[in-house]
């Protein structure tokens, strides 16, 4: 029973690891609700919980913040496409297949991985207002990262960006 073991320390990392990612996926939400865009909380919501873990690769500034760019362009891009060939489900599919397809390749070529960034394609490409979407996510993971600063500053721990 060693691995439950938790001691007064983590268990404050814990509880505010767990509070930065609920409170950052309820703005989330709030705000994508005031545009009609609910499609990006789930990439958000995956990327709030990876981005409280201090050492882990995929949460530092250049994997999220640049993983979401390009999961961004690839996605307006990929929408563009769509809407001039008429949204046929086909097509439509085959947009989607190609957008995680290109936003994967962008993040490996630059070092940028960042999984939540490919649903964030997704939702993109599916968008009606895809650019309009793509300037909301970029804030929002902008300002996650900027939560995610303020986490490990207050907790003394290295937020290793």
């Amino acid at each position: 029973m060693d691995h439950l073991r938790i001691n007064a320390a983590s268990l404050r990392q814990n509880m505010m690891q767990s509070a930065l990612a609920a409170v950052f996926v309820m703005a989330s939400f709030w705000i994508t609700m005031q545009v009609d865009q609910q499609l990006l909380v789930a990439s958000l919501g995956a990327s709030a919980f990876i981005a409280t873990f201090p050492r882990a690769n995929f949460a530092k500034a250049r994997n999220l913040v640049g993983g979401y760019a390009c999961g961004a362009f690839w996605g307006v891009i990929m929408s563009c496409i769509d809407s001039v060939a008429g949204q046929a489900l086909g097509f439509t599919v085959a947009c989607c297949g190609v957008s995680v397809f290109m936003t994967a390749l962008c993040m490996l070529m630059l070092n940028m991985e960042h999984p939540p960034a490919a649903a964030l394609t997704l939702s993109i490409t599916l968008s009606t207002e895809p650019l309009k979407l793509a300037c909301i996510a970029m804030a929002c993971v902008i300002g996650l990262w900027l939560c995610r600063v303020a986490l490990f500053q207050a907790t003394g721990e290295n937020e290793g960006t």
